[in-house]
C-alpha cells in the first residue's frame, strides 16, 4: 500500500480509511504472521508495554515519552482493544507501524482480540457505529487468529498476555499449539493462556471464583521458570493503580499501559524499558493531558 503515511496522518485527525483500505491492511499483516512461530524472540534494546485498551491519544502520548517507531522497538502484550471509543484507530495505526516496520513492533494476542460473546462488544458495537455494518469487525476477528501468542526475549525474559496453567509447562507445548488452522479463542489451552492470573495466597494452581483461566502461585511459577529457563515473567491483563505490580519476589511483573482507564480510577500507565545490555528500567506516566477521549 502506497498511502500508509497519509491514513497514519488521517488516523491522528480521527479520520477513518474505507473498508477496503483496512481489507488491505488485514490482509498484508495476515500475510506477515502466518509466517511467524508461536513465540516471538525478541532482541534489546526493547520497551514492553502492557494492556492499551483503545486508548489512542494515550498510545500516542506513549510514543512521545518513550520513543517512536522505528527509532524505538516495542512489543506489545495483547489488549490493544478494550473499553474506549477510538479501538479501530489504536489497533490500525499500530498495524500500520508493523506493515512499514515489520521487525520494529511486535504485538501478541490478549483476551480482548478475541470471539468470545461477552468480551467483543466495544469492538464489535464501534465498527457497526462507524460503518454501518459488522464487515470491519470480522476481519479484525479473522486477523485475531493470527496473532503471536508469547514472546522471548534474550532466550530469558518471558512474555504473555495472561500467564500458564496446568496443562501447559513448556515453551514447546505452546509452540505446539495450532494457532495457523483457525485456532480461535474458545480453545480452552489458548484461553487459559490469555487469563491467567499470580496470585501470592496459593502455591500452584486454583480455578478463580468467577471468570476464566487459573490463579496460579509461586510454585507453579519457580517450576515453569525452570524448566524453561526463565529469569523474569512479564505479562498484562490487570489494571494496577501505579501501572505495574510485582509478585513473587520479584520474579514476575504485570504491566497496565493505559492510564486512567477510567475516571473513578485515576490509575497511572507503566512499560517496562530494556537497554541493550538487558537493563531493564520501569517508566511511569499519566493520561494525556486534557484527555477526554476515556471518559465514559
Amino acid at each position: 500500500m502506497s498511502n500508509l503515511d497519509s491514513i497514519l496522518e488521517n488516523l491522528k485527525k480521527y479520520k477513518l480509511p474505507t473498508e477496503q483500505e483496512i481489507k488491505l491492511i488485514c490482509d498484508k499483516i495476515s500475510e506477515i504472521l502466518i509466517n511467524l512461530d508461536n513465540i516471538a524472540e525478541i532482541e534489546c534494546p526493547l520497551i514492553v508495554c502492557g494492556d492499551i485498551r483503545g486508548q489512542f491519544k494515550d498510545l500516542l502520548e506513549m510514543f512521545n515519552i518513550c520513543g517512536k517507531i522505528p527509532d524505538t522497538n516495542y512489543l506489545f502484550l495483547g489488549n490493544l482493544v478494550g473499553n474506549d471509543e477510538h479501538n479501530i484507530e489504536t489497533l490500525l495505526y499500530i498495524l500500520i507501524l508493523k506493515l512499514k516496520y515489520p521487525n520494529r513492533i511486535t504485538f501478541l494476542r490478549g483476551n480482548k482480540e478475541t470471539n468470545l460473546n461477552d468480551l467483543r462488544f466495544p469492538l464489535e458495537n464501534e465498527c457497526k457505529i462507524r460503518f454501518g455494518n459488522y464487515n470491519v469487525f470480522y476481519m479484525f476477528l479473522n486477523m485475531f487468529n493470527l496473532f503471536q501468542i508469547a514472546a522471548i526475549i534474550k532466550s530469558k525474559i518471558f512474555c504473555i498476555h495472561g500467564g500458564i496453567c496446568p496443562q501447559i509447562d513448556s515453551l514447546d507445548d505452546i509452540k505446539k499449539l495450532d494457532r495457523k488452522n483457525g485456532m480461535r479463542i474458545d480453545s480452552p489451552l489458548l484461553l487459559d493462556l490469555l487469563t491467567s492470573q499470580p496470585y501470592e495466597d496459593i502455591d500452584t494452581f486454583d480455578i478463580p471464583i468467577k471468570g476464566t483461566g487459573y490463579l496460579f502461585g509461586e510454585k507453579a511459577l519457580d517450576e515453569f521458570n525452570q524448566k524453561n529457563n526463565i529469569e523474569l515473567f512479564i505479562r498484562g491483563h490487570e489494571l494496577f493503580l501505579d501501572g505495574y505490580q510485582y509478585f513473587f519476589k520479584n520474579k514476575l511483573i504485570s504491566l497496565w499501559s493505559a492510564p486512567k482507564f477510567r475516571p473513578w480510577v485515576g490509575n497511572k500507565a507503566a512499560i517496562l524499558e530494556f537497554d541493550e545490555h538487558m537493563n531493564k528500567h520501569i517508566k511511569v506516566f499519566e493520561a494525556y493531558p486534557n484527555n477526554n477521549e476515556n471518559q465514559q
